[in-house]
This record gives C-alpha cells, structure tokens and sequence, in this order.
C-alpha cells in the first residue's frame, strides 16, 4: 500500500503524511515503523522493506521523508513503483514540489 503527500507546501505534506502514520499506527499497533530521509537512503534496506513481513507484527509502516531530493532513491522508487504497491509494507511519503519525471 502506498500513500504519497507532496506539494509547494511540503510542511503540509509533512503534516498530512505524519497524521495518516498516526492513524495506521492506530490501526497496526503492532506494527514496526521505519523511518529514512533523503540523507540515509540505502536501496538494500528498502528494497528489504518491499518484501517484509513480521514475525512478531501485523504489518511494517514505512515513513520516507523528502527521498526524492536524493537522484538515487528517486530513481529506485519510480522503478519499483509497482512492487511498493503490491508490498505488504505500508509506504508513506512525504514530499515537497516535484518535478515532472516524478
């Protein structure tokens, strides 16, 4: 499951992306929450979190902040955009203004 908030404003984005992982929180209490930004992207980790399932959780929320501000994840995401929507992972981003290959 994807969700993706972007936008000029992108601490409304922030604000909208943070409050939908709240509300899956609530959903999944058990669940394991990562969290990565632009500076500590690694594709090995994500590309992990695409196929994760818990042992111990219901689900795995996943909270990427400002990634496509670094070429390398948003290259990645867009090529995996079909597997990120098929995971059992659930990708929340949160953007500021995109360009038009995203």
């Amino acid at each position: 499951m994807l969700y993706f908030y972007y936008g000029t404003d992108g601490g409304a984005a922030r604000a909208e992306a943070s409050a939908r992982l709240k509300d899956l929180q609530a959903q999944f209490p058990r669940a394991a929450v990562f969290r990565t930004h632009e500076a500590n992207w690694n594709a090995e980790a994500f590309s992990d979190l695409l196929l994760s399932q818990g042992l111990l959780h219901d689900t795995t929320l996943v909270y990427l902040l400002g990634v496509f501000e670094n070429a390398e994840a948003k290259e990645y995401i867009l090529a995996h955009l079909p597997d990120i929507a098929a995971s059992p992972s659930r990708f929340v981003f949160a953007e500021g203004a995109l360009d038009a290959e995203a």
